[in-house]
């Protein structure tokens, strides 16, 4: 497996590659001021390093990914944690990252570079759209929508049927019990929406 980013995000999947005995082939970022990930020398992205070898973007932010998905050559590949429970009912794109103890319950639809961060909860019949990254130990309850790009914060809980919209942001331990619109930044319990962004 290659990947794309050497911060914080990289660190744990390479422990979660490690752990796969999965080789990590190698590494690129946009920073080369940074010269190593551990051990991996880092090289600007090439489309002609290693070009059968499956990518991984590991950049926590959603913006960023989204970006570099735009550029890269590669195909992408998908890795989830043997602790997570995943059901075979559940459609995971590629790019997709499943971390430690989290739970993918039965027709979940999730998108194409997507974070599914340490015991998240996404049950039955969610849709989670590309470049969404659900924070740890957050909930999408049955039947839940996330746009693209959005973020949905750590504890934070989305009830059932409730629509999340576009490059959103719900804030950590939000209890969203209505739809949120595109560009939202929404916090508390019951989540208000305190700022609509300017893309």
């Amino acid at each position: 497996m290659l990947i794309y980013g050497a911060g914080g995000h990289a660190k744990v999947v390479l422990d979660y590659l490690q752990t796969l005995k999965i080789d990590l082939a190698g590494v690129f970022d946009d920073d080369l001021s940074k010269h190593f990930f551990y051990q991996y020398a880092i090289r600007a992205y090439d489309a002609d390093f290693l070009p059968e070898v499956p990518l991984l973007i590991t950049v926590g932010d959603n913006f960023l990914r989204r970006q570099i998905s735009q550029k890269i050559k590669h195909s992408l590949g998908k890795l989830i944690h043997p602790s997570a429970i995943v059901s075979p009912q559940s459609r995971l794109a590629v790019g997709t990252v499943v971390f430690a103890g989290v739970i993918v319950q039965s027709e979940a639809q999730i998108g194409k570079n997507v974070i599914l961060n340490t015991t998240a909860l996404v049950e039955h019949d969610c849709q989670v759209a590309d470049y969404v990254h659900i924070a740890p130990r957050a909930t999408l309850c049955g039947a839940a929508q996330v746009g693209e790009g959005t973020l949905i914060g750590a504890g934070a809980v989305v009830l059932p049927q409730v629509k999340v919209g576009k490059w959103s942001k719900i804030g950590a331990g939000a209890i969203v019990n209505q739809d949120i619109p595109d560009y939202a930044i929404a916090v508390g319990n019951p989540a208000k929406i305190i700022q609509i962004q300017n893309f």
